[in-house]
């Protein structure tokens, strides 16, 4: 997106976003912001109230339920609920 049309949007000036992107340590190559730099300035501008934050595409997004399975163990087990038996240390004399 170039630094004219977004302050076209959030209607301020260019001068204002090329300070807010040095304060940010930031830069615009050609007048054009990458995807992520305009994300981050939004974010900022928002802060200060000006526009509206960038929502995540995970917040979008609908949440998938994860089912988890028991796993059962295809030996029997001790008598201890499945338990392996665990062998106790004998100190050396």
């Amino acid at each position: 997106m170039l630094i004219s049309d977004l302050a076209k949007e959030l209607k301020v000036t260019e001068k204002f976003l090329l300070k807010k992107l040095k304060t940010l340590k930031l830069k615009a190559k050609d007048g054009s912001l990458t995807k992520i730099v305009e994300i981050v300035l939004r974010d900022a501008l928002a802060k200060q109230g000006i526009g509206e934050a960038v929502k995540d595409e995970e917040d979008e997004a609908p949440k998938k339920k994860i089912v988890k399975k028991k796993v059962v163990s295809a030996k029997g087990g001790s008598a201890s609920g499945g338990k392996p038996a665990v062998a106790k240390k004998v100190p050396a004399a």
